[in-house]
C-alpha cells in the first residue's frame, strides 16, 4: 500500500509539476532522491525541489551547473513506475513516447566539459537509471552490476559551491534552515568499521575522535545507500 501510495504522488506530481522553466546561465540542478522507489530526480526548479521535499523526497543539493544554450536534454515520465528519464537523444525520446512514456519537455542544457555519466541497473524496477559527475561513483556501481551506458550529457562545472541550505534536507525530509555540510564533488563518503558502520560521513574530519582511522573504507555515496546506510545525523550541520 506503501509503495501504491508513493507511485500514486509520483503520478500526481508528473502531472502537475510539468517543466515550464527557463534555464539561465550557470544554472543549479538540484538533486532528489526518492528512499522509498529509489529513484533520483534531476531540475533546474526550486518549485519542484521544494514540492517534492515536502513530500519526503530528500533534497540532495546541487548535482551540476547547466550552460543557457547547448543540447537539449529531453525529460520523460513514466505513469505505470512513476520513474524519469532523461536524454539527449530524439531517437530515444520518441521511443519510450510510443511504448507510454509521458514527453515532459526540454529539463535543461548540455553544454561545457565536465560529462555526466548514466548507469543502469537491470535489477531494478524503478530508479533504474542513475547520473553521475563522479568516476568513483561510476565506477563502484559499475563493480556491482549496474551497466555503464557513456556519457549522458556535458556540464560547466559539478556545482559545489552552490550548495546551500535550501537545496538538502535535515532528516525529517523537510528543509532545517540550517546551513548542512553537503556532499563531496567526487561522490565519496567515508565510513567506519572496515564499511560494515550503519552510517556514512561526507568529511573524514567529522568522524568520531574514539574512530579506528585505520578501519575507515571510502566508498561512493550510492554504494552505501544501496548498502543500507544513512548520513551521518551528527554532521548535517557545520
Amino acid at each position: 500500500m506503501k509503495k501504491l501510495l508513493v507511485n500514486l504522488i509520483g503520478f500526481i506530481v508528473g502531472i502537475s509539476l510539468f517543466i515550464g522553466v527557463t534555464v539561465s546561465a550557470d544554472t543549479p540542478m538540484y538533486r532528489l532522491y526518492n528512499p522509498n522507489s529509489g529513484e533520483h530526480f534531476y531540475t533546474s526548479s526550486t518549485y519542484e525541489r521544494d514540492s517534492l521535499g515536502s513530500i519526503g523526497w530528500k533534497k540532495e543539493g546541487v548535482g551540476w551547473l547547466a550552460p543557457d544554450s547547448g543540447n537539449p536534454v529531453y525529460r520523460l515520465y513514466n505513469p505505470n513506475s512513476g520513474d524519469h528519464h532523461y536524454t539527449q537523444s530524439a531517437i530515444e525520446r520518441d521511443s519510450l513516447t510510443r511504448i507510454g512514456w509521458r514527453y515532459e519537455g526540454i529539463a535543461w542544457q548540455s553544454g561545457g566539459s565536465v560529462p555526466v555519466y548514466r548507469l543502469y541497473n537491470p535489477n531494478a524496477r524503478t530508479g533504474t537509471h542513475h547520473y553521475t559527475l563522479s568516476d568513483g561513483e561510476r565506477n563502484s556501481l559499475a563493480s556491482i552490476g549496474w551497466r555503464y551506458e557513456g556519457v549522458s550529457w556535458y556540464a560547466i562545472n559539478d556545482g559545489a559551491a552552490y550548495a546551500d541550505a535550501s537545496s538538502f534536507s535535515d532528516s525529517n525530509g523537510g528543509n532545517s534552515g540550517k546551513s548542512l555540510v553537503g556532499p563531496n564533488a567526487d561522490g565519496m563518503v567515508y565510513v567506519a568499521s572496515g564499511g560494515n558502520s550503519d552510517v556514512y560521513w561526507y568529511r573524514i574530519e567529522n568522524m568520531p575522535s574514539n574512530t579506528n582511522f585505520n578501519n575507515v573504507v571510502k566508498m561512493s555515496e550510492q554504494t552505501a545507500i544501496s548498502r543500507g546506510k544513512h548520513h551521518s545525523e551528527k554532521e548535517k550541520y557545520n
